[in-house]
């Protein structure tokens, strides 16, 4: 069973990244898995969203900071501050 109790959507993380959420659903799509924190939303009308956990958001924050993007290390370090997202405005 997985251990985390949070999935965090892509529309949420996006703007903490500075990218969109295309991006950042191409980008998770192709470098994770369930082991690394990607998780699926099931919705009505068989709808699906994209979502991470602060597993995958570490893993994503990783390989983002490798590509250089500076937004990056802010999340990263949020996360080992276990202050995840602040409420006001990502900016």
């Amino acid at each position: 069973m997985y251990k985390s109790t949070s999935i965090f959507t892509l529309s949420l993380l996006a703007p903490h990244f500075g990218i969109s959420e295309d991006q950042l659903s191409d980008l998770a799509y192709a470098n994770l898995n369930v082991e690394d924190g990607l998780m699926w939303i099931i919705g009505p009308h068989e709808s699906e969203e994209m979502g991470l956990t602060p597993d995958g958001i570490r893993n994503i924050a990783e390989i983002l900071s490798d590509l250089g993007n500076e937004k990056a290390a802010r999340v990263l370090s949020n996360l080992d501050k276990r202050t995840f997202f602040p409420q006001a405005d990502p900016v």
